[in-house]
């Protein structure tokens, strides 16, 4: 999904190297500019965040695929 993208944009936080905010865009170059996946450090606090009990696995799937992964959730 990255790799199809024409631009991807992510703000680094200096010192922390943290990710505060990623976007990735599709466009002919000429007309038309497709913004997706735009997402910043609180989306992604709430999401990683153990007292919030609105994340499911349906969540965790389009998380990943926002970044081009599969998720796997294993029990052992």
């Amino acid at each position: 999904m990255l790799a199809a993208s024409d631009f991807l944009f992510a703000i680094i936080e200096k010192g922390s190297d943290s990710l505060v905010a990623f976007a990735r865009v599709l466009t002919d170059r000429t007309y038309l500019a497709l913004v997706l996946d735009v997402t910043s450090r609180p989306a992604v606090d709430r999401l990683l965040d153990p007292a919030n009990r609105s994340v499911t696995l349906s969540t965790l799937e389009r998380a990943a695929a926002a970044v081009g992964k599969k998720l796997r959730v294993e029990l052992t």
